[in-house]
């Protein structure tokens, strides 16, 4: 366990941690959504390069070490609704970062769903804009459904 305090932002860190970790294997996407997301504070000047590193390393310790059951209780009650809705966002946007969403990153996933009591249509909202900004056959397959000239981003929206 670390010494980290458990500050909204460490939660963020933690919460992709095991998402990253759900599969026993990390890929290079993977790495890349991680330093995309922490590397800004780098780049903004909030943390040092030795902050990040030691923030990174710690946020895979404490989801190592703690369950995440406990982890979600501990966090939940502290961070606001946006919070958690951006946490959703990070966790579904890591998912996507292979190309392949893995059992166990659902399994992760739909904790913290439960967990943060987020309604459906705001995740499906999440998951569709995600989808179809990850979705590089869009760009392969005139075919593809959302190439219609007809497609509305509004469509993903709207209420099943």
């Amino acid at each position: 366990m670390t010494d980290q305090p458990i500050t909204p932002l460490f939660a963020l860190a933690v919460s992709v941690a095991y998402v990253i970790r759900a599969d026993n294997t990390t890929s290079v996407q993977e790495r890349a959504e991680w330093v995309t997301l922490f590397g800004q504070l780098v780049e903004s000047g909030q943390f040092s390069k030795t902050q990040l590193e030691r923030m990174s390393k710690d946020a895979f310790a404490h989801a190592a070490d703690t369950e995440l059951p406990e982890f979600l209780e501990q966090v939940t009650p502290m961070l606001s609704h946006s919070q958690k809705v951006s946490v959703m966002i990070n966790l579904y946007d890591t998912m996507l970062a292979d190309g392949v969403i893995k059992e166990g990153e659902t399994v992760i996933y739909e904790q913290f769903h439960r967990a943060f009591e987020i309604d459906k249509q705001t995740l499906r909202t999440i998951r569709e804009f995600l989808s179809l900004k990850n979705d590089l056959t869009l760009f392969t397959d005139d075919a593809h459904p959302y190439n219609d000239d007809e497609f509305s981003l509004t469509s993903l929206f709207r209420d099943s």
